[in-house]
């Protein structure tokens, strides 16, 4: 990689931002990954829970580590989780 290419690089990955979020959805993942390209956002860390008691049959609960592009980027995300119905928390 040339000095110029390393230094693109840099300031891309500098002005991105990290969203780790926990949500409720239905067992039809497609539609949670859907959104996410929808948007642009990388999946960096997903986990899933399904055992728990508190929740329901067909449900699953799922922890995400997103890379995005900014803070702006974030907040559309999380818009559009809320338009489709997804209940989200920040953890940070």
């Amino acid at each position: 990689m040339k000095l110029w290419e390393e230094i693109e690089w840099a300031q891309r990955r500098i002005q991105r931002a990290v969203l780790r979020t926990r949500t409720l959805y239905s067992d039809v993942i497609s539609g949670l990954t859907g959104l996410i390209a929808h948007h642009h956002a990388n999946i960096l860390h997903i986990i899933h829970e399904r055992a728990a008691k508190e929740i329901p049959i067909g449900f699953s609960k799922v922890i995400l580590v997103l890379d995005t592009r900014s803070p702006e980027h974030i907040r559309e995300i999380k818009k559009g989780f809320k338009e489709e119905g997804y209940s989200i928390e920040t953890l940070s």
